[in-house]
């Protein structure tokens, strides 16, 4: 797993990135913030539907459009992206991402620099 942030490798369990520190321990959401194929930004990735849908529900009461794309589907195994070990994410468009990295950072009591730091990210948000 990498960070967020710097995607420096974590390869232990830490509270904090050790290039960058962003508090990871504390984070119930971390953006991960990149561009799909048709130009929709993931705004996070879960390993179970009921956060995702708890992150778009959090985003409906403020306005704000999103959805769930879920990997493919494999019997008796459910759903799973082998590539990314994540199978929901959260979409949203572009115009509506700073929107919900500000509530996000409303709700996770994040400080102005990480505020700043995802902001950034999403200036550069690569393809996922």
């Amino acid at each position: 797993m990498n960070c967020p942030a710097c995607d420096t490798a974590l390869l232990n369990m830490v509270d904090d990135c050790p290039g960058c520190g962003l508090a990871l321990a504390t984070a119930a959401i971390i953006p991960m913030l990149q561009r799909t194929d048709d130009g929709m930004i993931v705004l996070g990735k879960f390993t179970d539907r009921m956060s995702a849908e708890i992150l778009i529900g959090r985003l409906a009461s403020e306005g704000i459009p999103a959805y769930i794309s879920e990997a493919s589907s494999i019997a008796g195994v459910g759903l799973i992206d082998f590539a990314r070990m994540l199978p929901f994410r959260v979409l949203l468009w572009p115009q509506d991402a700073v929107a919900a990295l500000r509530i996000l950072a409303e709700d996770e009591h994040w400080t102005d620099d990480q505020l700043a730091r995802y902001m950034s990210m999403l200036e550069e948000a690569p393809e996922a």
